[in-house]
């Protein structure tokens, strides 16, 4: 899917001031590459196959991850651990972007984070960049629908709902599409995928519809969907707190 000229236009702003590498050109073009070949999804009962062991463990990860006490909103927050740095300016400083970096690092995942990008207007420049070379590179691939993303959750995919915002002054939205063996078609069609997320309101387990309810117009057809193998030295991570060191 082409960029639309807004979003390019939000993705100029929210570069300025970026210490990436790599060009302007190559975090915002095109997208690089078809979607994932999908996997099978039932239309009765359960729909999107059994946790599969690294979603297990992505599980403990987030489950541990504490992202209802910590990255809180109007806090200035430290961008890997959630713990707060005092009182934001705004009370409407969110860390969705932040948070979702973090949990990448634990996993072995990279997603774009600082320092390549500052925390501000990350969760765009992550869309963004999602959806570039660069990161078709670095391992990530575009996901068809909801559906498929839950069922590449629950294959051990490391997986992310994306929205970047139009307006290139307020921020996008990002979460980690949570494992969740029990959903069934029916019950994604009307609430999305199941989440964990920081934002406005931090949830360990949320819907999409209600994940997104912040940014109108994006549940439930703007969303956007990227997957990334997870490692298999995740299984051997002892502690889900501390994750892959060096990542």
């Amino acid at each position: 899917m082409n960029l639309s000229s807004i979003y390019k236009r939000s993705a100029i702003r929210a570069y300025l001031g970026c210490a990436l590498t790599l060009t302007l050109a190559a975090c915002a073009g095109t997208s690089p590459g078809a979607p994932l070949p999908p996997l099978a999804v039932s239309s009765t009962g359960p729909c999107c196959g059994a946790l599969a062991p690294k979603a297990e463990k992505l599980l403990a990860i987030l489950d541990a991850s504490k992202v209802e006490t910590l990255w809180q909103p109007g806090h200035l927050v430290d961008w890997k651990s959630g713990a707060s740095r005092g009182l934001a300016r705004s009370a409407g400083d969110t860390h969705c972007s932040a948070f979702a970096a973090a949990m990448g690092l634990r996993a072995g995942v990279y997603l774009l984070r600082p320092p390549r990008h500052s925390a501000r207007l990350l969760a765009t420049a992550q869309a963004l960049w999602l959806d570039s070379r660069a990161a078709h590179d670095a391992g990530w691939r575009r996901v068809r629908d909801a559906a498929q993303a839950q069922a590449r959750a629950n294959a051990g995919d490391f997986v992310v709902a994306s929205f970047p915002s139009p307006d290139p002054d307020k921020p996008g939205h990002i979460a980690i599409v949570r494992p969740s063996a029990g959903r069934t078609l029916a019950d994604i069609r009307r609430y999305g995928v199941r989440m964990t997320q920081a934002g406005g309101h931090n949830r360990l387990r949320t819907t999409e519809k209600s994940g997104f309810g912040n940014h109108p117009g994006a549940f439930p057809d703007a969303i956007e969907f990227f997957a990334h193998d997870l490692p298999e030295s995740i299984l051997r991570v002892g502690d889900p707190a501390v994750g892959l060191a060096g990542n």
